[in-house]
């Protein structure tokens, strides 16, 4: 106490707190608070207050220290870290990705995830959060083990906007509460096996038919057949969609599409199923059951009943052009930068929605289309044409036209309104 209390008296605080004192009093005074921190947190947050400069780094400490440095400082810190700084379980990071699947179970994310982003990569991001709480261990480190092929950059920012609102709070502390039982309870699953398995010849096309003959219902064409298998891969190996054999048909195969066809499923169908995966796994010599999730209200605390919309941007664009009108504009020429300006939102938004419709984006920047102001003024004005006329003559789309219009100083009519001719 003397030794925090001559600390406290210090106008050079900084040797006491320096990674390598230079006497014997600053080595104690750092001891007795690291011992105190572990005890008291808050206490030693305040006695840093006033003592630390608002340009102080964090990252030559550690998670523990950050939260502390933050707290002096009156900020919040990254959710990344928060979880970081959970008491460290003595489990390894590999051994909780044993006992996780690489999309956390649906009913978590039902339950915790924020509905502003796709449930892919929110499911991808908290997995990973679950695996890198209280350790060093980097999120994307994290994902490494779980799904090496996931959009590390989407998954990461998920986490960076995760503690911006009040919401989440109950998300951050689910995950906390999860780790702790995952580390403390044997689960019935291996994920780590079941990532390992060879799934390319599940579900032919043959034994789809047979399970719909026998549930008295129409197998339906292709697309069905291949959603049905994309559905048993991933409940099978608690993987997201894009990890499917490459050799499958993915025409039409999508998060979304397959999330569709699973809640419409016919209950003899998804029996059928739920057998098939089960011959899938005695075959494999795997004694577990298909699935397995642990209940989100154990030791867990309730989270609010719905989540803000802290995405507006994807609600003002449906409003504009619906997704499905979206896509068709961007197949048929528009670049994601004229879609963005024609509903008033951030081409990352527009990109987002073309993901969750299964529009393939075009590579490199789109073609560029050099249109004679003359010739475009004598449609436009002369002739009277609509910018959608031009464009199918021209072959572009027609919010290209409107730029070149307003780039020739062409005056623009109002939208519904002929030319004269």
């Amino acid at each position: 106490e003397e030794l925090v209390a001559l600390f406290r008296a210090s106008e050079d605080w900084t040797t006491a707190v320096r990674a390598r004192p230079d006497s014997a009093v600053g080595a104690a005074v750092g001891t007795t608070l690291a011992v105190t921190a572990l005890a008291k947190p808050g206490s030693v947050a305040a006695l840093l207050q006033g003592r630390l400069a608002q340009s102080s780094s964090y990252t030559a400490h550690t998670p523990q220290l950050q939260t502390l440095i933050a707290a002096a400082l009156g900020r919040r810190r990254r959710p990344t870290v928060f979880l970081q700084s959970a008491p460290p379980s003595g489990v390894s990071p590999v051994e909780r990705a044993r006992k996780v699947p690489a999309q956390l179970w649906g009913e978590w994310i039902t339950r915790y995830a924020p509905q502003r982003v796709g449930s892919e990569v929110v499911a991808s991001a908290l997995a990973a959060a679950v695996v890198f709480t209280g350790t060093r261990l980097t999120h994307s480190a994290a994902l490494a083990l779980l799904d090496p092929q996931a959009p590390a950059r989407q998954v990461t920012h998920v986490m960076r906007d995760l503690g911006r609102s009040s919401h989440d709070v109950g998300t951050l502390h689910a995950i906390l509460r999860l780790a702790a039982f995952l580390d403390t309870h044997d689960v019935p699953v291996d994920y780590a096996r079941r990532r390992a398995l060879d799934y390319s010849g599940i579900l032919l096309e043959s034994q789809w038919q047979e399970v719909c003959r026998v549930a008295g219902v129409s197998a339906g064409g292709g697309r069905r057949w291949r959603l049905a298998r994309a559905l048993l891969h991933r409940t099978l190996s608690g993987n997201p969609i894009h990890s499917i054999p490459p050799e499958w048909d993915q025409a039409g195969v999508t998060a979304p599409a397959v999330a569709r066809f699973a809640d419409g499923l016919p209950s003899a169908v998804r029996t059928g199923l739920d057998q098939l995966a089960a011959d899938f796994l005695l075959v494999n010599g795997i004694d577990e059951p298909v699935t397995w999730t642990p209940e989100p209200s154990d030791g867990v605390p309730d989270a609010p009943a719905a989540w803000a919309r802290s995405r507006p941007a994807r609600s003002t664009a449906a409003d504009v052009m619906p997704p499905d009108v979206l896509a068709r504009a961007y197949a048929a020429g528009a670049s994601t930068y004229e879609i963005a300006a024609d509903v008033n939102v951030s081409r990352q938004t527009v990109g987002r929605i073309l993901a969750d419709t299964g529009t393939k984006s075009r590579r490199g920047r789109p073609p560029t289309f050099t249109l004679d102001s003359d010739w475009l003024r004598d449609h436009y004005e002369t002739q009277g044409r609509t910018m959608a006329q031009i464009a199918h003559l021209a072959g572009c789309s027609e919010m290209t036209i409107n730029r070149h219009l307003h780039a020739a100083g062409i005056t623009v009519r109002p939208r519904g309104k002929a030319g004269t001719s």
